[in-house]
């Protein structure tokens, strides 16, 4: 254990970062989600027996080896930009090694007050290396865009100022209120500066409200967001199709609220208790301040602040830095003289999780070898791959959404539609209601192939392929007055997204069909 750097820490966090440089293919995720859970439940067990060894363990060296993985980050973002590294994200903005600049910003603001808080307990040469590195996050919080970011990193500044620099910001009213207005002019700048992700999340709230009144004290289970989400979607649109909110529309898996989530899984009453222990928990770390590591309530107010508007507790990093905190609380406030009946007893109630997750492991990965098959062209291969795997994954929405797909590619539409069918049963979705739909539509069943069509068209109403199948379909059904309205609604409809080649070509498409039944007429 170096004096300067905590080897196992720097391990778990050098693990995970590499992890996450590699390409974010479906096998890289799961390993970095798996890689995380263990590494939760080896690192919980060995605090707690550091905690019984009393075990010297200075906090800056924690906070170094965490630190440095974010210097890691920041290299590969660089190392990209001189195309020294593939770029995962092709869109506006940098995300570095994660799927888009949201988790960057995510991962960046843990980094921030960490750099903040060795800087204020460096001296030396490490001072002035901790003070270049947060100047470095901060820059590459904004360069990331992520608007939670970077009010949660002044909230963190306005924290570490307080406890490190023992600056009375909430004792000093003027301060108190310069920085409130701050805060505040901040967050008025940042809504209006992504106004339409602002308004997603206004429609993906009022969606999830929806969900919580139809079951309020139960709630939906654990996979009850994805099963019902879409489909409420789709009915808010049915009722209300001259909403604003329909540009806005998307394909959603998260309400970008953990605490909505809460709610729609197991109902208000857990919610409450989730928000309560939340207040409890920011309440007893403010009192006793002065004995807790400012990192430790920057940490919370972080993960308090994400939760209420994205999904921080999808992110493995976000697990393995909750850890650490628990860790420090074992540590700072915990003494135990004897740990041997304890520490047999979390070794008694690891079996059931350690079992459990590798279980989950075991099948995730048996998925993924099964969808490399996917796009294969030898047929009884792959149905035969398939077939076998079905009574394991009958429950699995992700398999049997690809089962079907490959059904649906094959050819064999009626066997595509009852599998489908019953992933429909697990998953609400866009992408399988127009497989659904047009497994319709081959097998005949016109009727159902359009009432479909029009499903998948609520569920996402800017979206252009539903109307263009639905127009298609009474086209080739001889029904060309209907062929025609739906062409001239794809005409009046606007493009969400300027450049879509698939939209310029559907409207060049409804364009033909318009002019060709002039020409019968």
């Amino acid at each position: 254990m170096s004096r300067f750097l905590h080897l196992p820490t720097f391990a778990v966090f050098l693990g995970y970062k590499i992890l996450s440089f590699i390409r974010p293919t479906d096998y890289a995720l799961v390993l970095q989600r798996y890689y995380a859970i263990f590494s939760v439940l080896i690192i919980f067990l060995v605090l707690v027996k550091w905690v019984s060894d009393k075990t010297e363990i200075r906090g800056e060296a924690v906070l170094n080896a965490i630190c440095i993985s974010g210097i890691f980050e920041i290299a590969y973002i660089i190392a990209q930009w001189a195309g020294l590294a593939d770029v995962t994200y092709r869109y506006h903005g940098i995300a570095g090694s994660h799927v888009n600049p949201s988790i960057l910003g995510l991962e960046l603001s843990f980094y921030f007050p960490i750099g903040i808080y060795l800087f204020a307990k460096s001296s030396g040469a490490r001072k002035t290396i901790w003070a270049i590195m947060s100047i470095y996050f901060f820059i590459f919080i904004i360069l990331s865009e992520s608007r939670t970011a970077i009010i949660s990193s002044v909230f963190s500044s306005a924290i570490i100022l307080s406890q490190e620099f023992h600056v009375k910001i909430f004792k000093n009213k003027k301060l108190s209120a310069l920085i409130l207005a701050t805060i505040a002019a901040i967050s008025i700048i940042l809504f209006f500066y992504k106004i339409d992700s602002v308004k997603g999340r206004m429609l993906i709230w009022t969606v999830c409200l929806r969900m919580i009144a139809e079951k309020p004290w139960s709630g939906w289970g654990v996979n009850g967001f994805a099963k019902k989400y879409m489909s409420l979607q789709a009915d808010f649109f049915e009722q209300h199709p001259d909403s604003c909110f329909s540009v806005f529309a998307d394909n959603i898996s998260h309400p970008f609220n953990e605490y909505l989530k809460c709610c729609i899984r197991f109902g208000i009453p857990v919610m409450i208790i989730v928000v309560f222990a939340n207040i409890c928990l920011i309440y007893y770390l403010w009192m006793y301040r002065h004995k807790v590591s400012s990192v430790v309530i920057c940490c919370v107010v972080n993960v308090t602040l994400w939760s209420m508007v994205s999904y921080p507790l999808q992110i493995p990093f976000v697990w393995i830095t909750i850890v650490y905190v628990v860790g420090y609380f074992l540590y700072k406030f915990i003494r135990l003289n004897d740990c041997r009946y304890i520490m047999l007893g979390l070794v008694c109630c690891y079996v059931y999780p350690l079992y459990a997750t590798s279980q989950n492991f075991i099948h995730d990965i048996g998925r993924l070898n099964l969808h490399k098959y996917i796009y294969r062209e030898d047929k009884e291969l792959v149905k035969d791959r398939y077939y076998r795997a079905f009574g394991e994954y009958k429950h699995d929405e992700s398999f049997l959404y690809d089962y079907g797909s490959i059904l649906h590619r094959f050819g064999e539409y009626d066997s595509s539609l009852k599998v489908l069918n019953r992933c429909s049963s697990y998953l609400s979705d866009y992408n399988l209601q127009l497989l659904i739909a047009d497994d319709y539509k081959q097998l005949g069943m016109t009727d159902s192939a359009l009432v479909a069509f029009r499903y998948a068209g609520r569920m996402i109403p800017s979206r252009f392929l539903p109307l263009y199948y639905e127009m298609m379909t009474y086209e080739e059904s001889g029904n060309h007055t209907c062929a025609v309205r739906l062409a001239n609604e794809i005409m009046a409809k606007p493009v969400k997204i300027s450049k879509s080649i698939s939209a310029r070509k559907i409207k060049q498409e409804a364009q033909n069909i318009i002019q060709q039944n002039q020409h019968k007429e």
